[in-house]
């Protein structure tokens, strides 16, 4: 869409009116001729920030600027700004002179170290202090931070190495002391700032973890007066552990500033002007406070997101500047500049058509003022179909009706939009039938009846004879063959469509037909096949048939729901209708036989069966299911199921008729005895243990063999089942003989049972 330039100047500022100008509504309130931020007295902007470029208030805070190089220890004056804080004495290493082989150069600071840092010793009886006068003064209850990079060391009094330089020592804090006049620097004592006596306090502190690889570490504060000059350096109180060799700390690139001055905010372009979707995006260390988009400097109402969808501005001036602002207290502002050479002037000629037709479109837009060429086009046809995207395009219609044609160019920056209307008219409907498509010489001749546009002409082929306007062939005239009749209107969108007409010479239908079955059953379904010569029309009448008549030529599934023998009649016509024949042929529909199963029946789970006894025609007789059955094809059988089961007794008689009755056995669960065929004892909870259940047990006696016919677990108790183990150990997975005894309580009949158990794993 545009040539897109970032300027990114973070700035820290306070948005205040000091009239009536109201900074972020798009009003001119005092009057005064300019809007929102540009009236720069009344919405002003001031302070500077911004993540890793703020100003630091610490003057020569990298220890980069020098007015000697430093000899040894104890060279702090060296570096231009700071001063021996207490009476002890910090250093000054850089790398023109002294920098001993034990501490971590600054060329290994990620941050980038320069040349020059500090050096300064953690011990309980030697602590180091840098102090400097600030470049202005901190002023009491606003929040600050300082930044400062720093590695770690373990070394001896003359800077060798000790412990192999390595730094063991714990956590430490590491500590910020202000004073409200650079008169009291420096402290005239040997302990910390505090013990001098002259102000000094802590402003503020943050835990370091000793490490010989530079670090980053931050501290945050809020002083209750003005400070003018600072100290850094060790806590008062040296934790416990640090008298060990001489702990030694590096430090480099301090900064010092407000809070606020650290919050970063960038703006950057998402998205694309030709997908729609192109935004400005404000990115934000803090989320806090309120936003507001400006365009040119005055407010865009309503845009109070860190999103700003762009596609609403586009292209309104040649040069526009979006500015973002965060108000927290003070705020943050970055300007982004959108240069646009002003749009191209769309524009297109398009003619009507029919439906199905190709409509010709022809783009004849013209360049942007600046006279760059237009390079890409997008036709939206306004009927659901996919955009296009060449420059003269052709489109076709399905539907009639009014369509709106959008065309929008682009030049590469700027975009137009024009909309132009095509009618599109419907194809006349050109549709006409004859009675049918053969006739015979001697019949009437045919004429067409039209179901589309009227008014249209008709034409015959092979030399056949037709009236132009009704369509009436003359079949004497025409003659013996195949003609192709053809009806072509003669309305705004013509069409033609085609009939094939055969004249022949007819020949006497004859009726013969075959049918699937000639003796069902009540309620079967049969299926009839013509075998006619000479036949195009078919007329068939069942009698009791459901349904009782059809005029297909193979009709199917016709049902008869009584019994009896019915007339089938079928008439067949020429394919005139002129000449007609009969056939007549009979079907039997036999009657349904008659069977009883007799009434439900309950029984006990065990040692109990039913005499199950059919009654009924004549026939053969099958029960289902057969399981726990003696005899499933005998007319009486004894059951002894399990579990409640439905049986069902299915007779078929001479005639192939079946007919069929449901017995429920149902088996009382509440008096069973049940013995599961499978366990798992696998101690999941679930079919662990192998036992009986029985509700009416006098007396009970359980016994598990294995395969050798060894008895491996045995109990007298109903409630105690076998866990699958042997000796304390858990047998194989396989099958087990079990042998059980019991006495029923309400009969005191005897029971032994045998079988066998799966045991799976």
């Amino acid at each position: 869409m545009q040539k897109l330039i970032l300027f990114i100047g973070l700035i820290m500022f306070s948005l205040t009116s000091f009239s009536q100008e109201i900074c972020d509504n798009g009003v001119d309130d005092d009057g005064d001729g300019l809007i929102d931020l540009n009236d720069v007295t009344d919405c002003n902007c001031q302070g500077i920030g911004g993540g890793g470029g703020n100003l630091s208030y610490i003057p020569n805070s990298d220890f980069e600027n020098m007015g000697c190089c430093p000899n040894g220890q104890s060279d702090l004056n060296c570096a231009q700004g700071w001063v021996q804080a207490t009476n002890r004495t910090a250093d000054y290493l850089n790398t023109c002179g002294f920098m001993p082989a034990v501490v971590t150069p600054p060329a290994a600071n990620p941050n980038g170290g320069g040349d020059g840092m500090v050096g300064l010793a953690f011990s309980p009886g030697y602590k180091e202090y840098i102090g400097a006068c600030l470049s202005q003064p901190l002023l009491a209850g606003t929040q600050y931070q300082i930044t400062l990079d720093i590695a770690s060391c373990s070394a001896n009094g003359s800077l060798n190495a000790c412990l192999g330089g390595n730094f063991n020592y714990p956590n430490v804090d590491f500590v910020i002391y202000g004073n409200i006049s650079c008169a009291n620097l420096p402290a005239n004592t040997i302990d910390c700032p505090v013990a001098a006596g002259t102000g000094w306090a802590v402003l503020g502190s943050t835990v370091y973890t000793p490490s010989n690889n530079w670090s980053s570490i931050t501290i945050t504060f809020t002083p209750a007066v003005n400070i003018t000059t600072i100290i850094l350096g060790p806590p008062c109180v040296i934790p416990a552990g640090f008298n060990t060799c001489f702990p030694y700390f590096s430090v480099d690139n301090l900064t010092l500033n407000t809070s606020l001055s650290f919050i970063d905010l960038t703006v950057t372009e998402e998205g694309s002007f030709y997908t729609g979707d192109e935004k400005l995006h404000a990115h934000l260390d803090s989320l806090s406070g309120s936003y507001q988009w400006y365009m040119n400097g005055i407010a865009l109402i309503g845009e109070i997101d860190t999103l700003l969808d762009l596609m609403p501005y586009s292209c309104l001036l040649n040069v526009d500047t979006f500015t973002f602002v965060q108000t927290i207290g003070g705020a943050c502002l970055s300007d982004y500049q959108v240069i646009s050479n002003g749009p191209p002037l769309a524009n297109f000629t398009v003619n009507n058509a029919c439906t199905g037709q190709v409509v010709l479109l022809f783009d004849s837009s013209t360049p942007s003022p600046s006279n760059v060429p237009v390079s890409n086009w997008f036709w939206d046809f306004d009927d659901s179909s996919p955009l296009d995207l060449i420059q003269n395009p052709t489109h076709s219609y399905a539907n009639s009706g009014t369509y709106n044609v959008e065309l929008i160019v682009s030049d590469g920056l700027c975009l137009d939009t024009i909309t132009k209307q095509v009618l599109i008219t419907a194809q006349d409907v050109a549709a006409f039938t004859y009675l049918n498509t053969s006739y015979c010489l001697n019949d009437a001749n045919p004429v067409a009846v039209i179901t589309g546009v009227a008014g249209g002409i008709f034409t015959i082929d092979n030399g056949g004879n037709i009236n132009s306007m009704t369509g009436e062939v003359d079949l004497l005239s025409t003659g013996n063959g195949i003609y192709m009749v053809i009806y072509t209107t003669t309305g705004v969108c013509p069409v033609s469509t085609i009939y094939i007409l055969e004249i022949t010479v007819c020949v006497i239908p004859q009726a013969i037909f075959t049918v699937s079955d000639t003796s069902i059953c009540v309620g079967d379904c049969i299926n009839f096949l013509d075998q006619s010569v000479g036949s195009s029309s078919w007329n068939w009448s069942f009698s009791e048939g459901i349904p009782n008549s059809s005029t297909l030529q193979n009709p199917n599934n016709i049902c008869f729901n009584n019994e009896g023998i019915y007339k089938i009649e079928l008439i067949t016509g020429n394919p005139l209708g002129t000449i007609y024949d009969t056939t007549i042929r009979t079907l039997v529909v036999n009657p349904l036989p008659i069977v009883d199963a007799g009434e439900d029946v309950i029984i006990n789970f065990y040692g109990d069966s039913v005499t199950l006894y059919a009654t009924g025609s004549v026939g053969n007789y099958l029960w289902s299911p057969v399981s726990f059955l003696d005899c499933p094809l005998c007319i009486q059988t004894d059951a002894f199921p399990e579990k409640t089961t439905t049986y069902t007794i299915f007779l078929t008689d001479f005639n192939g008729c079946m007919a069929s009755d449901d017995v429920i056995v149902t088996v009382d669960v509440e008096n069973s005895f049940f013995i599961p065929n499978t366990f798992t004892p696998n101690n999941n909870g679930r079919n662990d243990v192998f036992r009986a259940y029985g509700t009416q047990v006098d007396q009970f006696e359980m016994q598990i063999y294995n395969r050798w016919g060894e008895l491996i677990f045995s109990t007298n108790d109903l409630e105690i089942g076998w866990n699958g183990t042997y000796k304390g150990k858990l047998v194989q997975e396989g099958v087990y003989v079990w042998k059980i005894f019991f006495k029923e309580k309400v009969t005191g009949k005897n029971y032994r049972r045998i079988g066998h158990v799966n045991l799976l794993k």
